[in-house]
């Protein structure tokens, strides 16, 4: 098979995953339309459990590129997660 493979932090224009230390790279496999994409981050934090009726809108104080990109964000007691539309960031880049 052959994987497309997209680094997330250039694609969301955070770095460069390739210029980090490789040990630390994690990768996630989504089959998008028949097609294997590989996408690379440089870190994952915790796992959340989230229902998608937990998920809010964007706040409009965020960068209008993230709108495209996201579902939107899930609020913890101490932040913002915002929750990656991976289909719609794969859609976007092929």
């Amino acid at each position: 098979h052959i994987v497309t493979e997209i680094d997330m932090a250039k694609t969301l224009s955070l770095g460069d995953v390739a210029a980090a230390d490789q040990a630390q790279q994690y990768c996630l496999v989504i089959n998008r339309k028949g097609e294997l994409y590989s996408t690379v981050f440089d870190g994952i934090g915790d796992v959340i459990d989230m229902r998608r009726e937990d998920i809010e809108p964007l706040p409009e104080t965020i960068d209008p590129k993230w709108l495209e990109l996201s579902e939107g964000v899930y609020r913890l007691p101490d932040k913002l997660v915002v929750v990656l539309d991976l289909y719609a960031i794969i859609d976007q880049i092929t």
